[in-house]
């Protein structure tokens, strides 16, 4: 039995609509947020209602590139040893943060010097393997937080530090030792400003290829290679790289008896592609109805599995603060088609450019509608056309629209040999 999928131009009445929100890449997921009572406060000023807030995005990447190379050993070898001629790669570089602090200048006196505060933290701490980041970037914090001059990013780290590496062909795994990160943080030294309504975009990039250096006893160190960049543009600007839309849609098969859709319930829904680490994968529910928020806006693909039926694939994209809406039905017999000419009725010549709609009749949940243009030969085609009977009507400038015609299409067939003859409009 051969199966098909059709996509696109689908009004499926069964199918919720979305009204797009704008969300935020998603944030790790096990600990809980505390961002101290000094950071924010009301969004507007009492005096003058305008808002006094901008919003911090913090990303973390990692842009250290060919992570295959021999070992680097810090701190001699032991007498009488040479370093053995071995090549390793890293796998994983996997670290654990546990809070992010940022230091607040001040005017004040009592407080010249300024202040530390919580960004973010986790309990008991973030997981994260350095080596997912290269060429992509998580999002760790967005916050809302009162317009002044930051001067310092500290972050902490858990002593729950492993390396995974290739050794000789070996998958080892070996312990990576971190100095008192966790009791004093890593400092960043990086001034930049939070302003009233617009967006300030930081990101740490933790080199871990860097980071990461081999003793002379044979035990891995970890001394953080950390650099800290930051931009600030305006909630209008073109730029709105980190904002986010979602995508949604339906999986199911096309009943050609009953002219109907049945959803396809656990079929699983994955983007492929982006920039930007996100929850990007779910499963169909029982109507065969799928949603994924909070996805960063980029072009993707979406693959789409059954066990039961097909797969399928397509190029999407998704835009800051819209729903993507994609179905996709799987044909459990195989499609039709339907070709033909379009000529003029005075004089038999061909009529290029003709606008061929075919709608599918009699469905009430499904409604299938599909145009394609003739070419310079007044030929047209129609393919991938689910089982069943359309009314085909032919729209060309400078002729009136054509009586419609009633088509049976059925499986594997394309029928052609259909001519339609169109008379000119005298009175357009």
């Amino acid at each position: 039995m051969n199966r098909y999928i059709l996509t696109a131009i689908l009004a499926i009445t069964s199918l919720f609509l979305l009204t797009g929100c704008m969300n935020e890449i998603i944030l790790p997921g096990n600990g809980l947020s505390s961002v101290i009572t000094n950071i924010s406060s009301n969004d507007q000023d009492p005096l003058t209602g305008s808002n006094t807030k901008g919003n911090l995005k913090v990303y973390l990447t990692n842009s250290s590139e060919g992570y295959k190379k021999p070992p680097d050993f810090v701190g001699g070898l032991p007498e009488g040893n040479e370093p053995p001629n071995l090549e390793e790669q890293y796998l994983e570089v996997n670290i654990c943060i546990s809070r992010i602090e940022v230091h607040i200048a001040s005017d004040e006196e009592e407080v010249k010097d300024g202040y530390w505060a919580i960004l973010k933290e986790w309990d008991p701490g973030y997981s994260i393997n350095l080596m997912d980041l290269q060429n992509t970037s998580v999002l760790l914090a967005s916050l809302d937080m009162e317009s002044n001059t930051y001067t310092q990013l500290r972050i902490f780290l858990t002593e729950k530090a492993e390396l995974v590496l290739l050794r000789d062909e070996r998958e080892v795994t070996e312990s990576l030792e971190i100095p008192s990160s966790a009791l004093t943080g890593i400092k960043l030294n990086h001034p930049f400003e939070i302003v009233a309504g617009n967006i300030t975009k930081l990101t740490i990039d933790f080199n871990a290829s860097k980071s990461v250096v081999k003793l002379g006893n044979g035990k891995y160190l970890m001394k953080p290679v950390i650099g800290l960049s930051s931009e600030t543009y305006s909630t209008s600007d073109d730029d709105l790289t980190g904002l986010t839309g979602s995508v949604s849609g339906n999986v199911s098969y096309y009943d050609s008896t009953n002219l109907a859709l049945t959803g396809i319930e656990g079929a699983e829904i994955k983007l492929i592609g982006g920039s930007y680490l996100f929850e990007n994968t779910t499963s169909t529910l029982a109507d065969g109805s799928f949603i994924l928020f909070n996805v960063p806006t980029d072009i993707y693909t979406i693959h789409v599995h059954t066990e039961s039926y097909d797969d399928f694939s397509a190029s999407i994209e998704v835009k800051v603060g819209e729903n993507t809406k994609i179905d996709v039905v799987f044909l459990i017999q195989e499609p039709g088609g339907i070709s033909g000419l379009v000529l003029d009725n005075g004089t038999g010549s061909p009529i290029q450019g003709a606008t061929v709609t075919a709608t599918l009749a009699g469905g009430s949940t499904y409604n299938f509608i599909i145009s394609t243009e003739t070419d310079i030969s007044g030929s047209f085609l129609l393919e991938q056309l689910p089982i069943g009977t359309y009314v085909l009507i032919v729209e060309a400038f400078g002729y009136i629209d054509s009586f419609p015609i009633t088509i049976l299409v059925t499986p594997g067939v394309i029928t052609n040999s259909i001519y339609i003859s169109m008379i000119e409009d005298n009175n357009p």
